[in-house]
Parts: C-alpha cells; structure tokens; sequence
C-alpha cells in the first residue's frame, strides 16, 4: 500500500463501490484547488503545438523528398518513410483535440455547440488514427532497431536474407496488426454516439456497454498498458544492445587501425555513436512520461500504488508536449545524425533552388528576345 494517504476533511468524497480506492482500501486523494502547475503545462502545449505542427509537416515533407530521391532505395528508406507518414498523420489529427482545447480557452471553458457537434462526429476517427499511428511508429522503430542490429552483428547473413520486399511485408504486417487491435476505438466510440452522443433529446444516464463490448473494452485497456510498458522497455533494450555492439566493433577496429588517414576515419565513425545515443535518448525521454503514467497505472490496479490526482492533472498535458516532439523532430534528428541527408538537403534547397531561377530567368529572357526578334520582323517593310 502507498504511503500517499490524504487528510480526512469534512467535505472529503465517498469512496465509490467497486472503485480502486474501495478495493485497495485507501482513502481518496483529493484533487488541489491550485493547479497552476496543470495549467502552465496545457498553455504551453497550447503555444507550441502550431510549431510542432508546422514542423512534422514541413519536415516530414523534406524526408519524403530526400528519402524517395535517393538512387538506392532500401529497407532503411521504407522505414523513414513509413515513419515521416505516419507521423504527419498523428499530429494532423491531433490538430482536433488542439481546436477544442483552443476553443474552451477563449470561451472561457464552453464549447461552441457547433464545435462540439462536428468533433462528436469524427472524434472516434480521430482517436483510432492516432492510437494506431502510435503503435505503428512505435513498433517500427524496433524492427528498424533489430534489423540495424542483425546488419552489424551478421553483416553476412543479413545481406543475404534482407531485401526490399521482405522490408515491405513487415511493415504492412506491422500496421495491419495495429488495425486490428485499435479498431475496438471505432466500434466502441460509435456505438456509443449512436446510443448516447447523437439522439436529441439526450438520455441523463449514460447508456452501459453490452457484455461482449465491455469486456473488449477491459481487455482493450490492459492491452494497450502493458503493449505501450512492453514497447518502451524493447526499444530500450534492443537500442542499448545496438549501441554497445557499435562501440564493441569500433573498438576492435580502432586497435586493427594504423595509418593517419584510417585514424581520421575512425574518429568520423566515432563521432557518429554520439548522435546516434542522441536519437534513442530523446526517443525514450518523450516516451518516458506515457511510461511513468502506465506503469503506475498497473501498480495501482495492484493496490501497489496510489495515484495522486494532482499529478495526473500535470502528466497529462506534459504526456502531449512530450508526444507532439517525438512526432514532429525526426527531421532535425535525420539533419544531426547524417551527414549524407544533410548534404542532399543542402542541395535540394540551395543548389537546386538556384539552378530552376537560373533556368526559368534564362526561359524568360529567350523568350523576351525571341518576341522583340518577331516584332521587328513584322514592323520592319517588305522589299520588293
């Protein structure tokens, strides 16, 4: 049992039957009336979200540029791809929850009727799209981070065996079994609009799940704990596999290395484990509070630990700025860590933007002379 306990008061709630204050025996933690913490947090989501936004758009648009236009396009691109996609879909629905959060703020927590109609419609959608662009992206960067794994540790045997195909499957795979399991959000959510959201007038008493639809419901949400705990804890491990098995091999080579010139690619290669420690620690650190949040969400339904109200107040908003970075910086991360994307957008934006001005101030200026050549034909008197 937690520590956590509150001070008895006149005005201290009940504890509700069946509740997990009730099953653990605790006494509920009352929510503070302060919440400045909270609110600093969601005014700050509220202010860098258009940021962010304008970010994974612009930037996962940039990755897709790059990504596609290279001659050699394997498995590696087919993940940032699918990645930089799916990502840019994440926060273009969660511009949704941005306009009613916006909204309440400038209406003094009332949501336009209209507003609120139209998000009612599509919130089920919304939320699907999301959850499963979460799993996705999630379950991506593993197997990206396995196959990176097994190209280092089994360069033979992975080149014989890795093709784009194979790439392809994984990835279908992968998201096909995101489908299926976030579908529940579609089924769920419209049988409740359909029975509850929609009719006019509205019942009072929110109508209970059928059987079936709630026990999906509860196998749905320790599903979706202990797969989001499982995913944090893999990418974990399978990145600090991948990280000691780069330093290992660095290692080796560097006592094999003898001439300056190959000490100098060295220190290039060097240079490159850093960046690469950057990306997964940012990862994980963006993932950290949803993890936190999880994990004591499946101590306390173990009467292990009890959740302070006061700080779910503050996670929650903190949980958004934390996934709005992760979903909106991979093409800074892609700038940091490759010096060959680097380049190729350096060209594309620099060198290729110059040339077309050049070429098109070259078109226009052929075409002004071609024109003035023509009116001087046609001015000028015929000879007989």
């Amino acid at each position: 049992m937690s520590s956590q306990t509150a001070p008895q008061s006149n005005n201290a709630s009940a504890v509700n039957p069946g509740s997990v204050d009730s099953v653990c025996g605790w006494t509920p933690l009352q929510q503070s009336n302060n919440t400045d913490a909270a609110d600093l947090f969601i005014q700050v989501d509220l202010v860098l979200f258009p940021f962010f936004l304008g970010l994974s758009t612009f930037g996962n648009i940039l990755n897709l540029i790059v990504l596609l236009r290279e001659k050699s396009f394997g498995g590696k691109n087919a993940y940032l791809v699918s990645i930089a996609i799916i990502d840019t879909i994440y926060m273009w629905c969660a511009l949704w929850s941005y306009t009613i959060n916006y909204d309440q703020v400038l209406h003094d927590g009332a949501l336009r009727p209209s507003l609120k109609a139209a998000f009612d419609r599509v919130a089920g959608l919304v939320m699907f799209l999301q959850e499963t662009a979460v799993f996705s992206s999630s379950w991506l960067i593993i197997a990206f981070s396995m196959e990176r794994l097994l190209a280092i540790r089994f360069p033979l045997r992975y080149l014989t065996g890795s093709n784009l195909k194979r790439t392809a499957i994984i990835i279908a795979t992968i998201i096909a079994v995101a489908v299926l399991l976030t579908c529940f959000r579609l089924v769920d959510y419209y049988w409740f609009y359909d029975n509850f959201l929609r009719l006019r007038p509205r019942p009072k008493i929110r109508p209970p799940r059928p059987y079936g639809l709630m026990i999906w419901s509860k196998a749905y949400t320790w599903g979706q704990v202990f797969i989001q705990v499982f995913t944090f804890l893999a990418i974990l491990i399978v990145n600090t596999v991948l990280l000691l098995t780069i330093f290992q091999q660095r290692k080796r080579r560097e006592k094999k290395l003898q001439a300056v010139s190959s000490k100098e690619k060295a220190y290039a290669e060097w240079y490159a484990l850093p960046m690469l420690a950057a990306c997964v620690i940012l990862y994980l650190a963006t993932q950290f509070p949803g993890f936190i949040d999880n994990l004591t969400y499946l101590l306390e339904k173990t009467c292990t630990f009890q959740r302070n109200p006061n700080m779910q107040a503050v996670m929650r908003p903190l949980q958004n700025i934390a996934m709005n970075i992760n979903f909106s910086v991979n093409f800074l991360l892609y700038c940091g860590v490759s010096a060959k994307f680097r380049d190729t957008v350096k060209k594309m934006m620099v060198v290729d933007f110059f040339r077309s001005v050049k070429r098109r101030l070259s078109e226009d200026s052929n075409k002004s002379i071609t024109t003035v050549i023509r009116n001087r034909t046609k001015a000028s008197p015929v000879s007989l």
